[in-house]
């Protein structure tokens, strides 16, 4: 038989366990998918994580480098081994769909759509000293698609298609990174991948190197690319878009390009609560200001799903309770 003291014992032993299996239970840990170093998802999405982590949500967020859109869209919709993280339009339109070699006959079915994180623009730029002035001139150059089973190889892949010189590029596949360097070196020829809205750092370093050009592309080029790729939509890029290009040495007026969606995404293994409080967090004013000064694409995040209500997808029931309250008018087609 316990005698009486021991049962007080017990008792608050029992508690103490109790307590401490809460607190694991409140430091549930989700991995939160960044994005190639050299890129301004791994700096973006890094800041996310240290915002989230300082929030007192009562789980922890761990930052997971990537190699961009494709892995993260098969970690978060497929394998459902990280849990938030963005991916663009191609990623997500060959997921949902189970096209191309990532997502053949495996689409990603248990993606789902937090909010709109920007439209980026794909911005082609090679050293002035090739020659090259535009994105049909690549045909027997040296050019990075990015690293394999990045949007940037995706959405670089589907452009050279559209436009019938693929099989015509010297490909290279080279980090984010080092595809700048290789710019800079004289190793390749020119390189392209999305931009907020049309710089990035690896863009700005190759040419203080060496000069830059960004390659325009024509009308003609986007009615071909837009009718095999109709998620492609046609942009400029000029100072009263970027400022930064100021920094670009090389850079010399307004230039063509495409440009596309990209998407902060999670799956249905993220509870809803967990989804709202993730979006409540990062969009206070405070915190989307201070994630803004640690990169300027946070500006860009909002509650537009038109594009996405286009491609069949769905969006998160987190999400769909946060954007409600801020009076977002929600395609009833994405909500699950």
């Amino acid at each position: 038989m316990i005698k009486p003291n021991n049962l007080v014992s017990v008792a608050a032993a029992l508690g103490l366990v109790t307590a401490l299996a809460g607190n694991v239970e409140a430091q549930q840990r989700y991995k939160h998918a960044t994005g190639p170093s050299g890129g301004y998802w791994f700096i973006a999405m890094g800041g996310a994580v240290n915002v989230l982590n300082q929030s007192s949500l009562g789980v922890r967020f761990d930052a997971i480098g990537t190699r961009g859109s494709g892995e993260n869209t098969r970690a978060i919709g497929g394998s459902k081994s990280m849990h938030f993280g963005l991916a663009n339009i191609p990623t997500l339109y060959n997921a949902k769909n189970g096209l191309g070699d990532a997502f053949k006959g495996r689409p990603a079915k248990s993606m789902l759509i937090l909010g709109k994180y920007l439209q980026q623009r794909q911005v082609f730029y090679a050293r002035q000293e090739t020659g090259i002035q535009t994105v049909i001139d690549l045909v027997g150059k040296k050019f990075s698609l990015g690293p394999r089973g990045s949007g940037a190889e995706l959405a670089n892949r589907n452009i050279l298609t559209a436009l019938g010189i693929f099989d015509s590029v010297d490909r290279k596949y080279l980090g984010f990174g080092a595809s700048g360097r290789a710019v800079a070196n004289r190793q390749i020829d020119a390189f392209a991948s999305g931009n907020s809205p049309c710089t990035n750092p690896t863009l700005i370093q190759a040419s203080q190197s060496r000069p830059v050009r960004l390659l325009n592309l024509t009308q003609a080029d986007y009615s071909k690319i837009a009718a095999k790729y109709p998620y492609f939509s046609f942009a400029t890029c000029d100072l009263s878009v970027d400022s930064k290009l100021r920094e670009v040495k090389g850079f010399a007026g307004s230039v063509n390009v495409v440009s596309f969606g990209t998407y902060y995404i999670s799956n249905d293994q993220v509870p809803a609560q967990v989804a709202y409080d993730v979006l409540k967090s990062l969009l206070t004013p405070k915190n989307q200001q201070n994630l803004i000064k640690v990169h300027k694409s946070w500006r860009f995040f909002s509650g537009e799903f038109e594009e996405i209500a286009k491609l069949g997808m769905k969006i998160h029931p987190g999400a769909v309770r946060y954007w409600r309250e801020k009076g977002v008018n929600i395609p009833s087609s994405v909500i699950p």
